[in-house]
């Protein structure tokens, strides 16, 4: 549940998109050439230290946002299964578990 936290300034998501090398799925005519363009969203969910567990509230809130992405399509991204991964302090001031989400995306060329 976010609710609580919508006007929170503490907890906060990092967000990054890992490309990996394209490669050529099928083969055919300029323009008709299927390219696979697959990666990984990366999301880091960050709360205080302060909170009174935060490896539980980081991880109830990274279990969310995997519900979100996996098998999620979007503008021709097709995303996979989610890996939530450990803790580990970050910055001094926060507890950080990161999302993995893998995904591809075909691009006819």
């Amino acid at each position: 549940d976010w609710s609580s936290d919508v006007c929170s300034s503490d907890l906060f998501l990092l967000c990054e998109v890992v490309p990996l090398p394209a490669v050529f799925a099928s083969i055919g005519a300029p323009q008709a050439r299927l390219v696979r363009r697959p990666g990984s969203i990366l999301v880091h969910v960050h709360v205080p230290l302060s909170e009174a567990d935060p490896d539980a509230a980081a991880r109830a809130r990274a279990v969310s946002v995997a519900g979100i992405y996996e098998a999620a399509e979007f503008a021709g991204v097709v995303c996979r299964a989610a890996t939530v991964g450990s803790g580990a302090e970050s910055g001094g001031a926060f507890w950080r578990i990161t999302v993995t989400i893998p995904f591809v995306f075909d691009e006819i060329v």
